[in-house]
């Protein structure tokens, strides 16, 4: 769990793995300009092997300069949640390299194993898609390649933006001067998830998802390119492609699984979202009037 601390040397808010030290430089309105100090916990190598370089990239998520220049910081709300999931980004990290990492002591207790849970699962899916590109890249490159603007020089690289959009695309909806998180509308959507896996989506509810997942995060436009083209793919019987896509729906379904047990179960409060917004540079708990949770 992060904390805030305030001290002579600014405030801090200090994490498992990381911590931000900011100082106020001058006061805009009712708002400041920051400077801030970041330090974190590195894991993985920049020039080792492919796994490692992951590692090292997915610790250093979401990137400091997402901070640069914004005076809409929300009371401090903005390092708060930077933490979090710099610390989030770290366990990923560390249990790609060492899955025993992750795994769940014999003394857990019940909401711990939560995260522990969760948290594999995150590890699970980045492995399915990296996975899903190193072993078939002879074949998506190129179509993806004839399709779009394919801005990257590897795999390896298409693979980084795949989970930059995913990891940063949630937070970054923080920087925006306004934003409406709704606790059931993320409920909503694991419901709905877990409906699409089973098959058992109707029209109206697919366009329903959609809606739901724009308004709470930044579009993964190269995932959802991938997963286009890998079931193009898999329609043509290419083998291994098919089985790798019903190993990535599987931990969908399995994260969302864990999305509703979350929203349902009051032990599980520590690590569910309240419903919350942003306006102006301000961050206010509950729901804005006239809004629904």
């Amino acid at each position: 769990m992060s904390q805030q601390i305030e001290s002579i040397n600014g405030i801090q808010f200090v994490g498992q793995y990381c911590q931000v030290t900011c100082k106020p430089v001058r006061e805009i309105g009712n708002l400041f300009r920051w400077n801030a100090d970041f330090e974190s916990y590195s894991v993985g190598s920049e020039s080792g092997t492919e796994e490692e370089q992951i590692a090292f990239f997915i610790a250093g998520l979401p990137d400091e300069q997402l901070l640069e220049g914004h005076t809409h910081l929300h009371e401090g709300q903005l390092f708060v949640h930077w933490v979090k999931l710099r610390d989030s980004c770290v366990e990923i990290a560390i249990g790609f390299l060492l899955p025993e990492f992750l795994q769940i002591p014999s003394n857990c207790e019940f909401v711990e194993k939560w995260k522990y849970r969760y948290r594999k699962l995150e590890v699970e899916l980045y492995k399915s898609l990296w996975f899903l590109i190193k072993n078939h890249s002879s074949l998506l490159i190129p179509i993806l390649r004839d399709n779009w603007d394919f801005p990257f020089e590897s795999s390896l690289d298409l693979f980084k933006q795949i989970v930059r959009e995913d990891i940063e695309g949630e937070f970054s909806c923080y920087l925006f001067d306004e934003y409406q998180y709704k606790a059931n509308d993320i409920h909503e959507i694991a419901m709905l998830k877990r409906k699409n896996h089973k098959g058992q989506l109707t029209k109206e509810e697919e366009n329903q998802l959609w809606e739901l997942i724009d308004k709470h995060t930044a579009k993964a436009i190269w995932r959802e390119r991938l997963i286009l083209v890998a079931n193009f793919l898999a329609k043509q019987q290419v083998v291994g492609v098919e089985e790798a896509l019903k190993s990535h729906d599987a931990i969908i379904h399995k994260m969302s699984k864990l999305h509703i047990d979350r929203h349902r179960d009051s032990e599980l409060n520590v690590y569910k979202q309240p419903s919350h917004y942003v306006r102006d540079g301000f961050y206010s708990r509950g729901v804005k009037p006239k809004w629904k949770a």
